[in-house]
């Protein structure tokens, strides 16, 4: 398992542990040397185990629950459907023989002390990540939050979109700080990876798509980096009906104008020695360093 930082009433890893994956879709894994998955079948369920793993003590009153869930029914119909529900969830989990739900008389949590969630991993990892902890935490995000999930129950939809956004900045914040430091390194190729899974994140943003055009140039070329900028140009296109930014438009020409052939850049090359590459200088736009 991963090495994080971990809630204070967390103990040890156990052999009933539970392992959620929430970005990019949702899972759960039983047990550590012979993982075993967890079927949770309702799309409810599964908002109710990621609600819990996301709230600060992976708690939540259940009056809370009831709203945040079966909001839109009759409040008698919804705590008949929040306690059929619960049943149910007790059953897939005890049938991968883990007891991750802890009932209170008036709260509902999950067991801290057998319970690992990718997404709070990734959160913990952002802030002071450096050399492997940063590789890890850029492997975390596998997308967006509880990807595919929708209950079209208004409260949790709320929530859930604002959590989205949420981790989508906070991966944006690893991805610029993985460029920095593959850049730092002399891996090219990292820094462009990098790079491209910060573009994906919001595609018609064009301040990573210039970030990425650059390191292109600079690296593989000049032909790779119109190529993107072709793209770029398109989802602009396509998604607002509209043309690129000036400083976009800019950095095209420039590349389209210069007399000079960039040659690709190997992996891990030193940078200093890309004498025939274009210097960002000419390109009208700096080195990324990822420190905005």
């Amino acid at each position: 398992m991963l090495s994080v930082k971990k809630s204070p009433h967390a103990g040890g890893p156990t052999d009933n542990s539970v392992r959620l994956r929430l970005l990019g879709g949702f899972s759960a894994v039983a047990g550590q040397e012979n993982p075993c998955p967890i079927d949770i079948s309702s799309p409810r369920h599964r908002a109710l185990l990621s609600y819990l793993a996301l709230r600060p003590d992976y708690s939540e009153s259940r009056e809370r629950l009831v709203a945040l869930l079966w909001g839109d029914n009759p409040e008698a119909d919804a705590r008949k459907r929040f306690r059929q529900s619960l049943l149910r969830l007790r059953r897939e989990l005890e049938s991968a023989g883990v007891d991750l739900l802890i009932s209170g008389r008036d709260t509902l949590s999950l067991n801290p002390a057998i319970v690992t969630v990718d997404a709070r991993e990734l959160a913990a990892l952002s802030g002071d990540a450096s050399g492997d902890d940063l590789a890890i935490a850029s492997t975390l995000y596998g997308g967006d939050l509880l990807d595919g999930l929708s209950l079209e129950a208004e409260s949790f939809d709320t929530w859930l979109n604002q959590e989205r956004a949420r981790f989508r900045a906070i991966a944006a914040q690893v991805f610029e700080r993985c460029i920095h430091a593959r850049e730092q390194s002399g891996d090219a190729d990292g820094a462009i990876l990098a790079a491209e899974r910060l573009v994906a994140l919001d595609p018609p943003n064009e301040e990573p798509q210039r970030q990425l055009i650059d390191l292109l140039a600079r690296h593989r070329g000049r032909t790779a980096a119109l190529a993107q900028a072709e793209t770029a140009r398109r989802v602009v296109s396509e998604e607002f009906d509209s043309k690129l930014e000036p400083e976009t438009a800019q950095l095209i020409e420039k590349l389209k104008s210069s007399a000079t052939m960039v040659r690709p850049a190997r992996l891990a090359t030193d940078r200093a020695s890309h004498s025939e590459q274009l210097p960002a200088a000419e390109l009208g736009i700096a080195a990324c360093s990822g420190d905005r």
